[in-house]
């Protein structure tokens, strides 16, 4: 048998196509050679990536820019593309982990031309795994992970599942042998980063802590002045100088920090490049950063997180695939925020987690190596560590919001969904081993009221899509064909309005969509909705008390 080649497309941004790490390692270990196409402006981010043998940046600012001046010059600059892939390298697998149109159909041209060179797979369809195009034009997902990627993206801050987690089963991957460690830096590099060091340290230091201050929003960073902060009591109390990590368009916070500053640090924003940036991140105790690119960095990296879930951020989906970590993220009512959200409060939740709470924290983690429990009313804080081949979050603080048993909930009912496994009855359901017996994942009685009356109302509706749907099976009549649609209609903006099931509510439109054109197969999948909410409400009314027939 010859070699076996899988490409993978992501036109993602930096963190993102770092996450995807574990991928390139599971086809890797799998035996293929494994290619990844990616946009141009983040090619240099493949530096960082190992068991990746061949790397296609995608032109996408140039194809953007001809489509404004002509869209046949685009086209052939997108064949001439694709042309010098295939004389590259030819693929048996192409796996898409975006969900765009413009990636599904890259995604099956690449799969074409790659048919079209091989003489082994002329007979045989290079199969598509992920998000592809199907012979209609129509979307296709290989697989409910697939879904679920797409529908937690467009509702971020609803996802129960870290990224990492989420990629590696929509690539049909054993989650069981998830590894996400990246490419070590070149002992050159680090070498380098070393003697820069020796030079700009200040006399009397006895180590390095890595501060990345910036942030992709600025309603998501943790305030500079609380930065500078714990730069004083780090250097005061541990003698640790902070390095400041950072793009060239980070000068400002740059700035900021130095006018904040009364105690040593060292300038690197807008100084490294990426294979530098990791050097530096080799020579630091731990990070303390914002949800970004250089969290997920060092993670792959092995070095310990102390990260900031603010404003539209939280951990559950984005935080470090990395085990004892520590992430913070406040506990107020309105966290996390959705993405037009109109904040009333001056963004608040950026001042609730203190200086002095963090370096508390990293001073017991860095004598003991176990982060401490924050006790404080306004933080919740969470060590990251891997529960049933996913990555989890176990609580360092003393109590636990609502919102927080809501996503243990859906982590649990949501994995066997995706799964196609039979829903675990309520009576064996396991809670965290964390969680005192008063304190199990049951919601609380006015969410949990919500909720058992939001799971009857849309249970409700789909029972009548699905007594429309056996009526129509038997015969095809055009008014309750319209009546069908309308009540399909309904039960999407039902899904839409919906705060507790939004993200269920995407899935349900992809994945309705795509079944829309086989009636058999629609029925087949609402009532596999139908027994996702039932196995759910039971369990609300079990921890109600109330007696399951």
């Amino acid at each position: 048998m010859g070699e076996k080649n899988v490409l993978v497309i992501n036109l993602t941004r930096f963190g993102d196509l770092l996450q995807t790490q574990p991928v390139f390692s599971g086809y890797k270990q799998k035996g293929y050679n494994v290619g990844l196409v990616c946009l141009e402006n983040f090619a240099a981010a493949t530096c960082l990536l190992q068991d990746v043998d061949y790397v296609f940046p995608l032109p996408g600012a140039r194809l953007l820019a001809l489509l404004d001046k002509s869209w046949p010059l685009a086209l052939k600059e997108m064949g001439s593309w694709v042309q010098d892939i295939k004389t590259q390298q030819s693929f048996d697998l192409i796996v898409n982990l975006t969900p765009s149109i413009s990636a599904r159909i890259l995604a099956l041209l690449l799969a074409i031309e790659c048919q079209s060179s091989n003489i082994e797979c002329q007979t045989k369809k290079v199969e598509i795994i992920g998000f592809g195009l199907d012979e209609l034009g129509f979307g296709y997902y290989s697989n409910n992970w697939a879904a679920f990627l797409q529908a937690s993206s467009k509702v971020r801050g609803c996802s129960p599942f870290n990224l990492v987690d989420i990629e590696v089963r929509a690539a049909e991957l054993e989650p069981e042998n998830i590894v996400f460690k990246l490419k070590e830096p070149e002992p050159g590099v680090v070498k380098n980063c070393q003697e820069n060091l020796k030079k700009l340290a200040p006399e009397g230091t006895e180590g390095f802590i890595g501060f990345q201050p910036g942030a992709s929003d600025n309603k998501r960073r943790w305030p500079i002045n609380h930065f500078a902060r714990l730069a004083e009591l780090l250097w005061s109390e541990l003698k640790l100088c902070p390095l400041l990590f950072g793009t060239g368009a980070e000068k400002e916070l740059a700035q900021k920090f130095m006018h904040r500053a009364v105690s040593p640090y060292i300038d690197l924003i807008g100084q490294t490049d990426l294979e530098h940036l990791a050097g530096y991140l080799r020579q630091c105790k731990l990070l303390v950063t914002n949800d970004t690119g250089t969290m997920h960095l060092a993670a792959g990296l092995g070095v310990p997180v102390v990260a900031f879930f603010l404003a539209t951020a939280q951990p559950w989906d984005t935080g470090p695939y990395l085990e004892n970590c520590l992430c913070l993220e406040p506990k107020i009512a309105c966290h996390p925020c959705s993405f037009d959200h109109v904040c009333e409060h001056d963004f608040k939740c950026r001042e609730v987690i203190g200086p002095k709470i963090v370096f508390r924290a990293i001073e017991t983690f860095l004598k003991t190596k176990f982060w401490p429990e924050i006790s404080d009313p306004e933080v919740l804080a969470w060590r990251t560590r891997k529960e049933n081949s996913f990555m989890g979050l176990k609580r360092a603080s003393d109590d636990l919001p609502g919102r927080i048993k809501w996503m243990y909930l859906q982590r649990h009912f949501y994995s066997s969904f995706l799964d196609n496994r039979p829903f675990r009855a309520p009576e064996v359901f396991a809670a965290p081993q964390d969680l005192s017996p008063a304190d199990k994942i049951f919601p609380g009685p006015e969410i949990r009221q919500d909720l058992m009356e939001d799971i009857a109302v849309i249970k409700s509706l789909l029972e009548v899509l699905i007594g429309q749907g056996r009526v129509l099976q038997q015969r095809r009549v055009k008014v309750l064909q319209q009546k069908f649609m309308q009540t399909w209609q309904r039960l999407g903006q039902l899904f839409e309005k919906n705060k507790y099931f939004s993200v269920l509510g995407m899935l349900w439109f992809y994945q309705s969509q795509e079944a829309g054109h086989n009636l058999d197969e629609f029925l087949r999948l609402c009532f596999r909705y139908l027994d996702f909410l039932n196995s759910m409400h039971n369990f609300l009314l079990s921890s109600c008390g109330t007696k399951i027939e």
